[in-house]
């Protein structure tokens, strides 16, 4: 298993799991202070940690690690638990590390780690940059599409009415829209260059909003 953060200006380290489950002690002794690390290099004190929903980041001891050691970060209740297409590393920088690898000289569990080493340093600081330029515009998308749905059930539900006779709920003549269905994002990603990101409210629409709990500027 390998771990790898994301922002515009280049990739984290890598950091790589040999052995044993991944759980949160080590990935508080592990990956955090990595992540610290590259972070406080690139931008000083000024960015936002994000990362997906896994249970050694969501752990309670994990979330407290970050609220005393981080600039700022997005917590596991602001961020949507499924969604790669706001994830530079889902839905670019992975693909990009594979094309690196010259997989002919992958032999043994020595040289694979060693293959992937090299191309972490090879990802193309223009496919980066790249990557980060399109998400704004995937997180305006994928709003409209999830408000949109959302919307729909709105009127869905205030449309139902009453049968007299029955005192049972009658569905309005159209059909409801499915709800969209996110697959996993899988990594954190650390940025302070754009002014917006997505959270989930309690009806689980996914909007645009400032980061006004965070003194620095949120992660895109």
């Amino acid at each position: 298993m390998v771990w790898l953060a994301v922002c515009s200006k280049s990739v984290s380290p890598l950091v790589i799991f040999e052995d044993r489950t991944v759980d949160h002690d080590r990935y508080i002794k592990e990956v955090l202070p990595v992540a610290l690390k590259f972070g406080h290099h690139t931008f000083g004190a000024d960015w936002t940690f994000q990362q997906d929903g896994a249970k050694p980041h969501i752990h309670a001891k994990s979330q407290e690690w970050r609220e005393k050691h981080f600039p700022c970060f997005i917590d596991k209740d602001h961020w949507p638990p499924s969604s790669p297409d706001l994830n530079p590393l889902d839905y670019c920088i992975w693909d990009e590390l594979t094309h690196q690898v010259n997989w002919d000289a992958v032999t043994s569990k020595t040289t694979l780690i060693n293959e992937v080493k090299r191309a972490v340093r090879k990802v193309s600081l223009d496919v980066v940059f790249e990557s980060y330029s399109s998400w704004t515009n995937r997180l305006y998308r994928l709003s409209q599409r999830i408000e949109r749905r959302f919307v729909q059930k709105q009127a869905h539900f205030e449309n139902m009415k009453i049968d007299e006779n029955t005192q049972e709920m009658r569905r309005p003549p159209f059909i409801l829209a499915h709800p969209l269905v996110l697959s996993a994002v899988l990594n954190g990603m650390i940025c302070n260059e754009l002014s917006s990101f997505a959270y989930l409210d309690s009806k689980h629409i996914i909007r645009l909003a400032d980061c006004q709990g965070c003194q620095t500027p949120p992660i895109i």
